[in-house]
């Protein structure tokens, strides 16, 4: 807004034409842009595109049926495929990416919410998160087992095997970290919108 104010008064101190005013204007919106820094969200994303984007050069690069013969047949690089240029991108991603994957922890370190009447940072959080998948993946196996029982058949009678943890309890324990897990998922996607990574996307 106060970017777009000063650009008015520009406009009408110099008599700018519209279409120059309009061209200027959108220049300062993609330097504005590009020059901020980015919520924890488009951070995220960033470096899940540089990812995709390192791993896609990395089979292009390291792809061993190219450039290579076998049989009566051979392949090469496609004329418009540059190896050093792709290698010099790949390596500036890499730099990029670990720049960015530092930026992202400094964050998770040092921004604070509230969970379960309880401050921790959002660091703590995530392996918080990490805990409760791994719970709630065994009580989906404990539920399911305990949902039958096991049933030995003598000749005089048929003896019922009963299970150590009850089907209703194992059940309750299921739903009560399933809610907790969707809790800290709602909680870090409202973090992810609300806090800063001290990186600017270049």
């Amino acid at each position: 807004d106060i970017c777009f104010a000063i650009l008015v008064d520009i406009f009408f101190a110099n008599s700018f034409s519209f279409s120059l005013f309009c061209i200027f204007a959108e220049q300062l919106k993609i330097f504005a842009m590009k020059n901020k820094k980015l919520l924890l969200y488009q951070a995220l994303e960033l470096r899940n595109f540089i990812d995709s984007h390192i791993g896609l050069l990395k089979r292009c690069i390291s792809d061993r049926s190219k450039n290579s013969s076998y049989g009566d047949s051979s392949s090469k690089y496609a004329d418009d495929f540059k190896l050093s240029d792709v290698k010099d991108k790949f390596k500036n991603l890499e730099i990029k990416r670990k720049k960015l994957n530092i930026a992202i922890q400094k964050t998770n370190f040092e921004s604070n919410v509230e969970f379960d009447g309880g401050n921790m940072n959002i660091a703590e959080v995530l392996e918080l998160r990490k805990g409760y998948k791994t719970e709630i993946e065994n009580l989906i196996k404990q539920t399911s087992d305990s949902s039958s029982v096991n049933i030995i058949h003598k000749e005089d009678r048929d003896i019922i095997e009963k299970n150590e943890i009850s089907f209703t309890e194992s059940y309750k324990e299921f739903l009560d970290i399933r809610n907790k897990f969707y809790e800290i998922n709602c909680l870090l996607k409202e973090a992810a919108l609300k806090f800063e990574v001290d990186f600017i996307d270049e």
